[in-house]
């Protein structure tokens, strides 16, 4: 199913963005 494969995909790469996110985030916190 490309539908579901699609999502699969959309939903790991908003996973991975919101990751990189807070991990960004948290260095920036522990620098100041």
């Amino acid at each position: 199913m490309p539908s579901a494969s699609a999502i699969s995909v959309s939903n790991s790469a908003h996973i991975s963005s919101s990751w990189c996110q807070s991990r960004q985030e948290r260095a920036s916190r522990e620098t100041s």
